[in-house]
Parts: C-alpha cells; structure tokens; sequence
C-alpha cells in the first residue's frame, strides 16, 4: 500500500508454484540467466506449502544470480544473491510513504539479519533500492550519508508516473540538484 506503488491498484493475479516455475523454464530457455523479483511485495507469495523461498531455491537451481526487491518487513532471510530494500526518506518521509513505524522495523529486520548472516556459507547482499520523489528528494544525500554502513550499496531511480500520476515526479531541474549532492 505504498503510496507511489503502481501494484497496488492492479488487480491481484497470484499464480501458482507450478505456473511460477513453468515461466522460470521459459526464461532461462530464451537465455535469460539473472533474475530479478519485484512485487507488489514477492515475499507475502504463497501456494499451499510452498513460500516464496521455494520459488527462489528453483531459480538458483537454474540462474546464475537470483535476486528481488522488499519493502523489508519481513526480513532478510532468503535464498538468494542480492536484496534490494525499498527505503524512501528519512523515518518521518519514510514511513509518511509506507507506512507508521515501517522505517523503525526495516532497520530492525536488517540489524538481525547481519547477526546472522555472519554464520551463513554466502550471505546475500543487501542494498538500499531508493526512490527519488518530489518529497524525498532533499534528504536523499543526508539518507545515503546515514545508511552507508548498514548497506552493502544503492541503487536509486527517479519515481516514474505509472498511469499518468504525476503526484510524486520531480522535475529535471530537481533531478539535477540532487544527483550532484549525492556525487559530492
């Protein structure tokens, strides 16, 4: 229910295990080897038994990197390469986005997982995936500054107006100001 989500107003079409691991076959015959997850919210999938842990285990079985892209809530702990967590703004921006209290339990699940992901064999890698927004935009470089050592990296993008909205896009000139802060 993120406010920029464009997900959250589609209608919810949840395949089954079977249909998941059927698209997965077809991907990696048409040469596909780097996979990457993204929602809605991919850890919230079930099928009977099965749990999106299930779906990832399959893809590392064919993929060369298996990867996807959380709001965080649920933790860290999945099999897979890379996590991309979503982290929009400092807390009050943050949470004003995704949710009271949301920002305060990302950091909570990311401090755990780091306790234990220093007993695993391969650990995936866990980075900041920030979206830049006419509301956050300012504090991104204070954001990134803050975050720099719970992360192993950042990706960012520029909020893109799925079906027109144009509530959250910032303009170019704006784009600029703040991709120059983030260099400095």
């Amino acid at each position: 229910n993120c406010k920029h989500c464009p997900f959250r107003k589609i209608k919810k079409i949840t395949p089954g295990f079977s249909e998941i691991k059927n698209t997965l076959d077809k991907l990696y015959k048409t040469g596909a080897r780097l996979i990457i997850f993204e929602g809605g919210e991919p850890t919230l999938w079930k099928d009977g038994k099965y749990t999106f842990n299930d779906i990832l285990k399959y893809a590392k079985e064919k993929f060369l990197s298996v990867n996807f892209t959380t709001n965080g809530l649920n933790g860290f702990d999945y099999y897979t390469d890379a996590i991309w967590v979503s982290i929009d703004g400092l807390e009050k921006t943050h949470d004003h986005i995704r949710g009271h209290g949301v920002f305060r339990k990302v950091l909570n699940n990311l401090h755990e997982f780091r306790k234990i992901s220093q007993f695993m064999k391969k650990p995936p890698k866990v980075f900041a995936n920030i979206c830049i927004s006419n509301i956050n935009y300012k504090e991104i470089p204070l954001l990134i500054n803050i975050l720099n050592n719970l992360f192993d990296g950042f990706t960012i993008q520029f909020y893109y107006p799925y079906n027109n909205n144009f509530d959250f896009f910032l303009p170019i000139d704006k784009r600029i100001w703040v991709l120059n802060r983030i260099k400095e």
